[in-house]
């Protein structure tokens, strides 16, 4: 198996929800349902037109986005130190 980079996990997984879990290739079921549903709320906040209510989910939306990134950033360290043992 190959050395997963944290970064490129932290970052996937910010800007595609789940798709660093994919790369991780842990919680492959997880990273797909997040996947699925991030580009559902996708279509749903840009279907609209774009108003205040609407805006003020962006900022709940990138709080998540964050916190996916965090997480993977940390699984992808903790599979390479598995590894190294």
């Amino acid at each position: 198996m190959t050395k997963k980079n944290p970064w490129v996990a932290a970052i996937l997984n910010f800007l595609f929800w789940g798709l660093g879990y994919i790369y991780n290739y842990k919680r492959k079921f997880l990273g797909l349902a997040l996947l699925v549903s991030g580009f559902a709320v996708d279509m749903v906040y840009f279907s609209f037109e774009i108003s205040d209510e609407l805006m003020i989910m962006a900022y709940p939306l990138t709080l998540i986005g964050i916190g996916f990134a965090y997480d993977a950033y940390k699984e992808s360290i903790e599979i390479n130190k598995r590894r190294r043992k």
